[in-house]
């Protein structure tokens, strides 16, 4: 399916966001994904955060789609990866030098870990 399609689809249901409980994005160019809107990676680290006592401040989080945004912006530093999407890349403290593919994140994470 061309990325022209998705980004026009998903347009239209951005529209219906307002009526109905749920949320659309994409972990890459050719899909779209439709949650319930009480679901989301940044929920479910709200959930952890609570549970284990631990400020949103003192956490970092890694991601390279859409879905990712909510959980990026919760954190208290935020990464995206080398093959993030534009869109994520604009909105976090720090890009990887390379890609997941390149093992970006496990070179990331010795960089700053060293």
């Amino acid at each position: 399916m061309k990325p022209g399609i998705i980004k026009d689809w998903k347009r239209k249901l951005k529209a219906f966001e307002e009526k109905h409980r749920f949320s659309v994005y994409s972990s890459s160019l050719h899909n779209a994904e439709i949650m319930d809107s009480k679901a989301s990676k940044a929920r479910g680290l709200e959930y952890l955060l609570q549970e284990f006592g631990i400020s949103a401040r003192d956490v970092m989080a890694i991601g390279d789609g859409e879905n990712d945004l909510p959980m990026l912006k919760l954190a208290g530093y935020s990464v995206a990866m080398q093959n993030a999407e534009e869109i994520v890349k604009q909105r976090v403290d720090e890009v990887t030098k390379f890609s997941y593919r390149q093992n970006g994140l496990y070179e990331f994470l010795m960089q700053k870990i060293r």
